[in-house]
Parts: structure tokens; sequence; C-alpha cells
């Protein structure tokens, strides 16, 4: 999908919604955005012509596994060892960190903040230093402004959510609420005695079915949450998407 028509400027293809607010607002004019998702589109931009290819990676794009282009950047594999120290992960967690979260890595926003880094890097051959140091300022400014807006809310911070998939653990970390998934080998009425959650949330669109259990046998109401799996036709705004989780989940679900 085609994110902009200046043709003379370098070509910057990416894969996730964070990503393309990321790189617009670190590449503003100078660069042209595409967005690529297989997934959702049957014809995607000529990769081998694009400057720069920025990928979340960690398992995230299947697609571009055995894809060995020197245009093409796996930010999240990228970060993984800083984001680690950052975190105080130990060592098995930092092994199992992108498998467990099937490379939805970004929802922490330290984690973006330093994939953010990371691809500014990238973009240096094609941003002046100052524009861009300017620009990754802001971003980095728009995210500590989220995340001290989402960790403001009090009843949040008290209240245990189900995470119907892992990724969704990074919820705790980066914005302090109390979200957990049970393990590999725990049933979920085994889990429930230990972490009575009124609030399950899903990636996206819950099952019906699980939804229905959920409910029935636990009285706990499910709550689909946007990830932004994929990019966009025209602006990506990943704060705007993130506060509209938040109201969703505040106004409908924590009264």
């Amino acid at each position: 999908m085609l994110l902009s028509l200046r043709a003379e400027q370098p070509v910057v293809v990416v894969t996730t919604f964070p990503l393309q607010w990321v790189v617009q607002g670190l590449g503003g004019e100078d660069i042209q955005i595409e967005g690529y998702a297989p997934e959702r589109a049957e014809k995607g931009p000529d990769l081998d012509a694009a400057a720069l290819i920025v990928l979340n990676g960690a398992g995230h794009e299947p697609w571009a596994q055995g894809v060995e282009l020197p245009t093409l950047f796996r930010s999240s594999e990228a970060v993984l060892e800083v984001y680690s120290e950052a975190r105080n992960f130990d060592e098995r967690t930092r092994a199992l960190f992108h498998r467990r979260s099937e490379g939805i890595t970004w929802l922490d926003p330290l984690h973006l903040r330093l994939q953010a880094r990371a691809v500014a890097e990238r973009l240096a051959p094609f941003v002046s230093p100052e524009a861009l140091a300017s620009r990754l300022q802001q971003v980095e400014a728009d995210l500590d402004t989220l995340e001290a807006e989402l960790r403001a809310h009090p009843r949040l911070r008290r209240e245990g959510f189900l995470a119907l998939h892992p990724a969704l653990e990074a919820l705790t970390p980066g914005y302090g609420w109390i979200v957990r998934s049970p393990d590999a080998d725990e049933s979920l009425e085994t889990f429930y005695e230990t972490f009575p959650a009124r609030l399950a949330l899903s990636l996206g669109p819950p099952e019906p079915a699980r939804a229905r259990e959920l409910q029935e046998q636990f009285r706990m109401h499910t709550f689909p949450f946007d990830p932004g799996l994929y990019p966009v036709d025209g602006p990506a705004d990943w704060p705007a998407l993130m506060r509209r989780n938040f109201r969703t989940l505040t106004s409908g679900f924590l009264p």
C-alpha cells in the first residue's frame, strides 16, 4: 500500500502500524513510506527498489524468514540485548521473549523507544542530523507522554487481567497494569484459583467460543485489544491507537 507519492524520495518499507508511526515521525518529508502486509494485500511494494525495509522481526513477518537483503532491518532483534538488560530479564526470559510474544514486541513503550533509536540510525543517510535528532526527540516525548497517561489510572494498576496472548504481558512493565497469562502447562482453572481476574485481554477480536467460556465459567469479560499489527493507508498515530484501547477499556469495562 502506498503511503506517499513523492517518487523522488528514498522509499522506506514498514510492516507494522507502530513502525509506520515511528518512521513517518523520523523521516518526515524526506522519505516516502510504503506499508507491506502480505496478509492484507495481494500486491506489495518492490522490496528490491526500497532504500530501507524496516521489519519488526522476531518472527513477526514469516514471509521474511530466509530473506537477506542489505536494506532489510529487523528492528526488534537489534534491540533485544539492550531491552533485556533494561527489563532485567534473566537468560531464560531473554531467550524465550521473541518466541512467546510471537514477534509482537512493541507493546512495552520502552521497547518501541529503543526501536525508534535503532531505526533513526538507519535513516541517517536520508535525513539531516539536525532534523533527525529533533524528530527522534519528539517521538520519544510522545511515547513518554503516552506512558505517563496510561500509568496514571489507579484502577488499571489494581485490576488484574488475564492475557489471552503472552505478548500482552508487556503491558505490565510498560504501563504498570497487572497482566498475566497461564503457563503453557497450566489449566485455566488452576490459573484462576491464584489469579481471579475479572477481565481478559485478547489480541484483536476474541474467538466467540473462548469469550463465551470465560463469561459462563468465570464471569470474565473479554476486551479486544488492538495491537496495531498492520500498516495503514495514510498517517499512522500509535499513541492515538493506544489511547483508544485505554478509553474503551476504562469506559466500557472499568466504570
